[in-house]
C-alpha cells in the first residue's frame, strides 16, 4: 500500500511546510518521505528529552528536599510551600492541582500495580509537576510580563527576585557541573528552550525550521553535562539525533 495514503489524513496547513521544503517537481511520495523523516527525528529527540526531564526533576527535587529540611524540618517541600515563601512565589503549580492529578492516577492503577490502594505521597505529586514548571523555578535576566485579567501586563518583580534567591540559596547545587553561569540565567534559558522543543516534538509539529543540531549540541547535552558529566556521555552515546539528521531525504 502506498504511503501517500497518509496525505488524506493530514490537513494542508500541517503538510505545507513539507511541500515548501521539497523541489517544485517533488511527488506526493517525496513529501511523505520528508514527513516520515521528521517523525523519526521527533522520536529520537523525545527519547533524549525524556532523559533530561527525569534527570532535571530528580536533581531539583533533591536540592529542594535538603533545603526544605533546613527551613522547616521536613523534606516534603510541596506540602510545606507556605513555610517556604521564596519557593512559593516561584512554583507555578498549585498543590491542590497536583493532588487532584495524583489522585486520578492512583484510581487508575491496575489490580496488579504494586502500589494499588496506597496513599498519595511526595513522589506521586512530583510525577505530575510539568516540565515547564521546572523552567519557571530557574532564574532569568528579564522577567516575562504577567498578564492581568483586564488584559494589561505588568512585570512580576517579586517572582523574578524569588527565582534568583532560590538559585543562590539552593538550586545552583542541582547543577554541580555548571560552568560560567553563576547567576543561573543560562541554565534557566536552556530548560525553557527545551520545554518549547519538547512541546513541538510532543505535538508532532514540523522540525524543518528548527536548528535541531544546535539544540542537541548546545542546549540539551550541555544541560545534562551541568548535572553530571557521565550522564551527558551516556545520553550522547545513546542519542540517534545526529544520525537521523544526516539521513534527511534530499528533495532538491
Amino acid at each position: 500500500m502506498s504511503s501517500t495514503v497518509l496525505l488524506r489524513h493530514l490537513h494542508e496547513a500541517r503538510i505545507a511546510h513539507y511541500r515548501h521544503s521539497c523541489a517544485n517537481d517533488a511527488t506526493d511520495n517525496d513529501v511523505v518521505q520528508l514527513y516520515l523523516w521528521n517523525s523519526e527525528l521527533a522520536a529520537a529527540l523525545s527519547e533524549v528529552l525524556g532523559f533530561v526531564e527525569v534527570a532535571l526533576r530528580h536533581t531539583i527535587d533533591m536540592q529542594l528536599r535538603a533545603w526544605s529540611v533546613e527551613q522547616c524540618g521536613s523534606d516534603l517541600w510541596i506540602d510545606h510551600l507556605d513555610a517556604l515563601p521564596t519557593l512559593q512565589r516561584s512554583f507555578a503549580t498549585s498543590r491542590r492541582n497536583l493532588y487532584k492529578a495524583a489522585d486520578e492516577s492512583r484510581k487508575d492503577r491496575r489490580s496488579d500495580h504494586p502500589r494499588r490502594g496506597e496513599e498519595i505521597n511526595h513522589d506521586d505529586l512530583l510525577a505530575h509537576v510539568m516540565f515547564g514548571t521546572w523552567g519557571k523555578l530557574l532564574p532569568e535576566k528579564f522577567n516575562p510580563r504577567k498578564r492581568h485579567a483586564d488584559g494589561t501586563y505588568v512585570q512580576d518583580e517579586r517572582n523574578l527576585q524569588a527565582r534568583r534567591e532560590l538559585w543562590k540559596c539552593c538550586l545552583h547545587k542541582a547543577f554541580p557541573e555548571v560552568a560560567m553561569d553563576p547567576r543561573g540565567f543560562g541554565t534557566g534559558n536552556k530548560v525553557r528552550d527545551l520545554r518549547r522543543l519538547r512541546n513541538r516534538v510532543s505535538h508532532m509539529d514540523s522540525l524543518l525550521y528548527v536548528n535541531v543540531g544546535s539544540m542537541h549540541d548546545q542546549v540539551l547535552m550541555p544541560l545534562l553535562n551541568s548535572i553530571d558529566n557521565e550522564l551527558r556521555d551516556w545520553a550522547l552515546a545513546r542519542s540517534r539525533v545526529k544520525k537521523i539528521l544526516a539521513e534527511r531525504p534530499s528533495m532538491g
